[in-house]
């Protein structure tokens, strides 16, 4: 979509959105047109999403993990996994994707909620206004994740804190309130184990204060003992498999990448009510809802720079799960300063309000990222269907460098009927699909003699990692006569192509069958390739981190 197309229809959004609470409803009436409004926002956002074809592996495992072994997973809990009952229903990338889908409508009605009783009602829409643009840069719908899941319950430990100020102690009943919203979030993200840390102190301080009690307090803290010996065997296992990262990128590159991830990598005119919200929260610090979201801010980003130093989690993007309680904060910042800024008497008046934030809206909200495709030719998602069909028939080995291609060529036979979804998540020793894998390096096959035998009668699965002159050449080695499958060429990302002997002289040079075609020349495609504008890295080029 177009800049224009995409900006003019935001704004519209924007200024709808900022001026139905100055309609004169009634209260009820308002607050149930704001829900429906949001609900609009984040469908119009997440539509697309919703069947686009796995990119990765991870939303296989995560469908056969919600279908046949919720605990199985040893890198999540399971609590995603027994709510996903739609992954039970269907196979197809929209069915899977309810599950989150409703997660997302539940974590924005709550969003909602939280802003409107920190800002008022302006502030409720325009902190919806800006999570559904920020739906198709988050995890969740894409890739299955338990982001807007876990952030429910954070939503709803600020609630119960923001609650707990106006209302007295309720002793028995708070501590199973707090303790059961802490103990799910935990259940549905390790990264909500530093959030309950920070709501454990948080609440002791209160205690301490006399302003809640000390049930809820040591219950907390209770919750976040049990949770660290589990969380403590994920981050061991962790550290066998941790990639080693250059301190250069462990340091700068995780703080570019949660700079990216929060609002202000999807629109730089996000840093202003960003920069209100943290400040709004520091100058209500003597609040407890307000001193556990700075709290939590603070022991997320410790956390996600300690786990890039210790395990496995070395992502930025991470900081997602925080992103709702940002907005809560930046949009109640911003109508305060919004308020603050204009004459009383203006200020007080329906349309006076509207001024600083419409302003805001129109500045911040149109950014919507555009949808992910993934349907295009010679990609994998493209390719897999065929790829599942034709090595399912012949049986024949699969050589590849992708370490995820198993689950994916697993869930694709599954959904053409060929297989069982048991071996996305089956043991390699008693997986069908891993038994026809072999898996191998490209740049060291050209001296590697075993490779090249093993891609003689063969399918040929590669992604091209480094895009260098060197890994080009072991690719025209590997693939030499081989057949492409569906136009796949060398210097594609990734390709697939048929190695049978048979196949690629049964077919003359020149006519290529239905969805097939011959190898050209690597060299010369890759030339072809520099002329459409694409230049690959050179030799001599460090290879992009992945």
């Amino acid at each position: 979509m177009a800049g224009a197309e995409l900006l003019l229809p935001w704004l519209g959004v924007a200024a709808v959105a900022v001026a139905l609470p100055a309609l004169g409803l009634p209260r009820r009436g308002g607050r149930s047109v704001d829900a429906l409004l949001a609900v609009v926002l984040v469908l119009l956002a997440a539509w697309p999403l919703l069947d686009d074809p796995f990119e990765t592996d991870t939303v296989p495992l995560r469908v056969g993990f919600a279908r046949y072994a919720p605990f199985a997973d040893w890198n999540h809990p399971p609590l995603a996994y027994l709510l996903n009952q739609p992954a039970r229903w269907s196979l197809r990338p929209e069915v899977v994707r309810l599950g989150p889908l409703a997660w997302l409508l539940a974590e924005v009605a709550l969003l909602q909620l939280l802003a409107r009783r920190w800002g008022g009602r302006l502030a409720g829409v325009l902190a919806a206004l800006w999570m559904a643009a920020e739906v198709r840069r988050r995890m969740g719908l894409q890739d299955l994740g338990d982001w807007d899941l876990a952030g429910c319950f954070v939503l709803g430990l600020l609630l119960w804190l923001e609650r707990s100020e106006r209302e007295p102690p309720r002793g028995a009943g708070d501590a199973f309130e707090v303790a059961g919203l802490v103990a799910l979030g935990i259940a549905s993200s390790w990264l909500v184990w530093p959030v309950g840390v920070a709501a454990a102190l948080v609440l002791a301080h209160g205690a301490w204060r006399g302003r809640v009690g000390w049930v809820p307090a040591l219950a907390t803290a209770g919750v976040v003992v049990l949770a660290a010996w589990p969380l403590w065997g994920v981050v061991a296992l962790g550290r066998d498999i941790a990639v080693e990262l250059d301190p250069n990128v462990r340091d700068t590159g995780l703080v570019q990448e949660i700079v990216q991830h929060w609002p202000v990598g999807r629109a730089l005119a996000m840093g202003l009510p960003l920069v209100l919200g943290v400040g709004w929260l520091a100058g209500r610090r003597s609040r407890l809802d307000a001193r556990l979201a700075l709290a939590a801010l603070v022991a997320v980003l410790a956390a996600l720079g300690a786990a890039a130093r210790v395990s496995h989690v070395n992502g930025g993007y991470y900081v997602g799960l925080l992103t709702p309680v940002l907005l809560a904060a930046s949009a109640a910042g911003t109508v305060a300063v919004g308020r603050a800024m204009l004459p009383t008497g203006f200020a007080t008046a329906g349309a006076g309000r509207l001024v600083p934030v419409l302003v805001v809206a129109g500045a911040t909200a149109w950014q919507l990222p555009p949808a992910p495709r993934y349907a295009a030719e010679a990609t994998l998602p493209a390719l897999l269907p065929d790829l599942a069909r034709r090595s399912h028939a012949d049986g024949r080995p699969i050589v590849t460098n992708l370490a995820g291609l198993g689950p994916q060529l697993a869930y694709a036979r599954a959904q053409a009927g060929l297989g069982d979804l048991r071996d996305v998540v089956a043991p390699p020793h008693a997986s069908v699909v891993a038994a026809q894998l072999r898996f191998g390096p490209c740049l060291d096959c050209v001296a590697d003699p075993a490779c090249r035998a093993a891609a003689r009668d063969a399918w040929v699965v590669m992604e091209r990692r480094q895009r260098s002159a060197d890994e080009l050449a072991c690719t025209e080695v590997l693939v030499a006569g081989c057949t492409a499958l569906h136009g796949a060429r060398v210097v594609d990302d990734v390709f697939v192509v048929d190695c049978r002997p048979e196949a690629a002289s049964a077919q003359p040079a020149g006519a290529p069958g239905p969805g097939d075609d011959h190898l050209a020349p690597a060299r010369q495609l890759e030339e072809d390739h520099v002329d459409g504008g694409v230049a690959p890295t050179g030799a001599g080029e460090p290879p992009p981190v992945r």
